[in-house]
């Protein structure tokens, strides 16, 4: 099998070692969870923040080598066992795993959706435990049969023991397909949607869904003529109910699919005016109608994400600084129905092109923050490594995710 790999290159500040990030406002204060001298955390080519069994782990994963004509490559994983509550580091666990590039973590298990470019490409998955047993069999998800198509995963959402894969399986038409953790394929496959407009899907699950549903918004149409569209799905059976939210003649981007602890669900959109302003609307189940939500003039600052707060939901706010070349993240807590914002935004970190921060919201925890220093020359060593508490977990409990956002990580350059 012939590898196609997609590198991620980051546009970074070059960095001598003085970079640091300062963070403020956390629920609970971002502690050391690893030491600058511990080359398995410091070296590594992924790291990120991964739970499992109702334990939140830091996970490193280093790419120990590159090899041609295979789809998959090696690499060393190193996970250290955190308290959620006071930090304190538990055990390690160390093994090695046989991946594609784009590595996802969900209950123990590391996989990827890799594209395979035999006589018709193809997308297959592979998986491995992270605490030991060999791989899996490779697993084929896509069906095509046209050998100029070339499928390309649009999002993905784990429910359960369950990924479920959202990929165009022809030029305009998204499928879905679902593979079990531990597993094989999934035992249905069914189409979404046959005019599909490109990197507009955004899928959530959560609390206010029935068991199994899941909630999607898309576009369909040209530039001229664009239909956001909405559906709840029940990924159990493949059956979906999906509806036209409204008509625009301009340029319209779904942000956020989302859904709160109780209620309420639905999808954030964003419109940009002539003048560089980013207007946002909502729709959830509880009102018809596209409603204008909030608005930005600022062409720097951008809605990053949406995250499930009891009954409400809480907005993640990036501005980014031309003066020093720094970007901030904020928090801001909005009523369930869209009426009024209870708490207002609040900076919880500050970093710069030489520092990095990952988010992870765990199950019935809260949401974490994974924040370190990346030095660039001469070495390209991570530093600083702190884990902290954004938001408390006793409101929190729904992962929702956008594109391939299973799980936040950071690839290094």
């Amino acid at each position: 099998m012939q590898k196609v790999s997609f590198l991620v290159i980051l546009a970074l500040t070059l960095n001598s070692g003085f970079a640091m990030y300062k963070t403020e406002n956390f629920n609970r204060s971002p502690q050391p969870v690893a030491d600058d001298t511990e080359l398995s955390f410091v070296n590594g080519t992924i790291l990120t923040l991964t739970s499992n069994n109702d334990k939140l782990y830091l996970a490193s994963l280093n790419l120990t080598a590159m090899q041609l004509n295979t789809s998959t490559d090696p690499w060393a994983v190193w996970l250290r066992e955190i308290d959620p509550e006071t930090f304190i580091i538990g055990e390690n666990v160390t093994t090695t795993v046989s991946l594609a590039p784009e590595v996802q973590i969900h209950r123990g298990y590391a996989y990827s959706v890799a594209l395979e470019m035999d006589d018709i490409p193809q997308l297959s998955v592979y998986q491995q435990s992270l605490f030991g047993g060999a791989p899996l069999p490779r697993v084929q998800l896509s069906r095509n049969t046209n050998r100029s198509h070339i499928p390309g995963v649009v999002a993905t959402i784990a429910v359960d023991s369950m990924v479920y894969v959202f990929y165009r399986s022809a030029e305009k038409t998204v499928s879905v397909v679902g593979f079990e953790i531990g597993g094989g394929l999934g035992a249905y496959e069914f189409t979404l949607t046959t005019n599909y407009r490109i990197l507009s899907l955004s899928v959530a699950k959560g609390e206010a869904l029935s068991l199994g549903t899941v909630y999607a918004i898309w576009l369909e149409g040209l530039n001229t003529d664009i239909t956001a569209k909405e559906a709840t799905i029940n990924l159990f059976d493949g059956h979906f109910n999906s509806s036209t939210i409204a008509s625009f003649s301009d340029e319209l981007s779904p942000v956020k699919a989302f859904s709160t602890d109780y209620e309420v669900y639905g999808g954030i959109f964003m419109l940009r005016d002539s003048d560089n302003t980013k207007i946002y609307f909502i729709k959830s189940n509880i009102n018809s109608t596209l409603t204008y939500l909030t608005k930005t003039t600022n062409m720097f600052t951008k809605l990053a994400d949406i995250h499930p707060y009891g009954e409400n939901f809480v907005l993640i706010w990036e501005d980014v600084s031309l003066e020093d070349l720094t970007t901030t993240l904020s928090y801001e807590i909005w009523k369930g129905d869209a009426s009024g914002v209870i708490h207002p935004k609040t900076n919880f970190i500050n970093y710069d092109g030489a520092s990095s921060h990952a988010e992870y919201l765990m199950p019935g925890k809260g949401l974490y923050s994974l924040v370190y220093d990346k030095s660039i020359y001469p070495t390209k060593l991570i530093t600083n490594i702190k884990v902290g508490q954004v938001l408390e977990g006793a409101y929190m409990s729904s992962l929702t995710c956008l594109a391939l956002a299973a799980l936040s990580f950071i690839l290094l350059i």
